[in-house]
């Protein structure tokens, strides 16, 4: 059987989800969402209600060297956390994890769930706030009244006044702002059918700028690799426009011929 790569794992991933039912039709998907500053991308997250889970990756083209603070980072946010791994990490991954992080082992193209984790209930409001920005910082201040400056640090300490239940809420408004659309086209596409690996890509909510700036490149290098040709061009139209205005206009003469008959011909009358 072939080497299972990062696609592969989270196509698996998702249709295990779906087949036990973790994901709803309200769920949201993400693919790559940012943490920390943009310094921690996790590879999968869902919502269930207002319960976020995070899910990270290792496939076997993967190294651990990483895991330990990538899993530090998401439980500071998540109420769950998920490692899905090749059978080749899971010794390591089972003696190193806390009791808390749910193992998934992936062997011969399945998914055994070695250990289903545990909810986390110590989520603070500093950290649910971390995943706001600042126009939904701002937007939370505003429906509940708290007036402050509308710098990120003046409105993170400010919120520390707001209910953690109101905090989460924003939390789950915001991710459905920015993952809903995505999420949808995804649930469309694979609806009544197993998840493959291209379905994955309509996840990521930057898919079609990265398409975009893709078609760019392509545009610019084409143009590049093509510069001798277009040089070429200019140089000859430039030769002739040079010759064309040094060479007597043959419609120019003829108008000014005509002139010169005219006038004569008037003289020969009057």
């Amino acid at each position: 059987m072939s080497k299972l790569l990062e696609a592969d794992l989270k196509s698996l991933t998702l249709n295990e989800l779906i087949a036990r039912r973790a994901i709803n039709e309200q769920s949201l998907i993400m693919s790559e969402l940012t943490l920390d500053n943009f310094s921690r991308r996790v590879d999968l997250a869902f919502s269930y209600g207002n319960r976020l889970t995070a899910i990270e990756i290792k496939s076997e083209a993967d190294s651990l060297y990483r895991l330990e603070g990538q899993i530090d980072v998401y439980q500071r946010y998540f109420d769950k956390v998920i490692v899905v791994a090749d059978s080749k990490f899971i010794p390591v991954i089972s003696n190193n994890l806390t009791k808390d992080v749910g193992i998934w082992e992936v062997k011969d193209g399945k998914i055994r769930i070695l250990r289903k984790g545990i909810l986390r209930k110590d989520i603070s409001s500093q950290n649910l706030i971390k995943l706001l920005d600042v126009t939904d910082l701002a937007r939370l201040a505003s429906q509940t009244k708290i007036k402050c400056e509308k710098n990120r640090a003046s409105l993170e300490e400010a919120l520390l006044l707001v209910s953690k239940n109101s905090i989460r809420n924003a939390v789950i408004d915001s991710l459905e702002r920015k993952f809903r659309y995505a999420t949808n086209k995804f649930k469309e596409k694979t609806l009544n059918k197993p998840i493959e690996n291209d379905d994955v890509l309509i996840l990521s909510r930057f898919l079609q700028q990265r398409q975009l700036s893709e078609q760019h490149k392509k545009q610019s290098k084409l143009f590049w690799d093509n510069l001798d040709h277009h040089v070429s061009i200019l140089k000859d139209y430039a030769e002739d426009f040079h010759s064309e205005i040094n060479q007597p206009n043959r419609h120019q003469y003829l108008d000014s011929l005509r002139k010169h008959h005219s006038k004569v011909e008037c003289e020969d009358v009057y």
